[in-house]
């Protein structure tokens, strides 16, 4: 499918980025993984998460570089347990510049944690050490269909 930013970028430049926060000792309040479903958002970083069995949830994250999403991380099969959600087997992708389906995977077997802070929520991408001070907080716009402009 493909994805723009166009209504995200809007919406950024209208209300800024989320808030930066330190990953160190901070502590889950997430009660379950419903906890994390959703959009989020932080600067050019768009994050849905939802669940697609019991017990099991995926994710999307997407950073947007000008109006076109760059890279594209797929977290499936993620796992609730001592407050986090975690996956194990993600994949990260280089976008082509129409925004088409990605052409590039890298990093197959990717693995990530979401942590769940009343500031929002945390990603740390585990194979990459990525995400590093990101906090992404609920109800910001996703990247829009290109069929939607």
């Amino acid at each position: 499918m493909k994805r723009t930013v166009i209504v995200a970028c809007a919406c950024l430049l209208l209300n800024g980025c989320g808030q930066t926060a330190d990953t160190g000792a901070v502590q889950s309040i997430a009660q379950s993984a419903e906890d994390f479903c959703g959009s989020w958002q932080c600067g050019t970083y768009f994050l849905t998460i939802e669940s697609f069995s019991p017990g099991s949830y995926a994710g999307v994250l997407i950073r947007a570089e000008g109006m076109k999403a760059a890279e594209m991380w797929e977290y499936e099969s993620m796992k609730f347990a001592d407050g986090r959600l975690i996956c194990t087997d993600g994949t990260r992708y280089d976008m082509d510049e129409d925004n088409t389906p990605p052409v590039t995977a890298y990093d197959l077997h990717q693995q990530a944690e979401f942590l769940l802070t009343p500031q929002g929520i945390l990603w740390h991408d585990l194979s990459l050490n990525k995400g590093a001070g990101l906090c992404f907080t609920e109800g910001q716009q996703e990247p829009a269909d290109e069929q939607a402009n």
